[in-house]
C-alpha cells in the first residue's frame, strides 16, 4: 500500500484487518519494520518484482495513486478493482495522478451495494 494509505488506516487504528497478511509500504520514509508491516523505500520495481516472482498468492495494492501510476507505467497491474463511494469530497488524491500510458481494460464484474457503492473489476488486455 502507499504510504499515506497507511499512515491514514494506521490513525484510524484499522491496521487489525491485515494482521494475518504481509504487508509492504511503499513510501519515502522508512517508518522501521513493525510485526508483519514492512517498509519499501527504494528500488520499489525491482522489490515488487522480486516480491511478485515469489511463491504465493497474487499481491493486493491499496489505495497509493502515485504507487500505482508507477506500477501501471511499469506494466506490473494484472487487474484492476475500483470503488465508486457516492460522496462529493470537493477534493481528494486523484486515482491516476501521473498520466499513465494507455491501456486497454475489461470490464469482469461489477457489483452494486445497498449503500449505493458500486464496485467494478477490470482484467487488463493483451497488448
Amino acid at each position: 500500500m502507499g504510504g499515506r494509505s497507511w499512515r491514514e488506516l494506521s490513525n484510524m487504528d484499522a491496521m487489525g484487518a491485515y494482521d494475518d497478511k504481509a504487508v509492504y509500504v511503499v513510501s519515502r520514509n522508512d517508518w522501521s519494520e513493525k510485526g508483519n508491516i514492512k517498509f519499501i523505500t527504494e528500488n520499489v520495481i525491482e522489490r515488487i518484482l522480486d516480491l511478485r516472482n515469489q511463491p504465493g498468492k497474487d499481491i493486493w495494492l491499496f489505495g497509493g495513486g502515485e504507487l500505482i501510476s508507477m506500477l501501471l507505467a511499469a506494466d506490473l497491474v494484472d487487474e484492476m478493482q475500483i470503488a465508486y463511494i457516492p460522496i462529493i469530497l470537493g477534493q481528494g488524491i486523484l486515482l491516476f495522478p501521473d498520466n499513465p500510458k494507455e491501456s486497454r481494460w475489461e470490464l469482469r464484474h461489477s457489483m452494486c451495494y445497498g449503500n449505493g457503492v458500486v464496485k467494478i473489476s477490470y482484467i487488463k488486455l493483451k497488448d
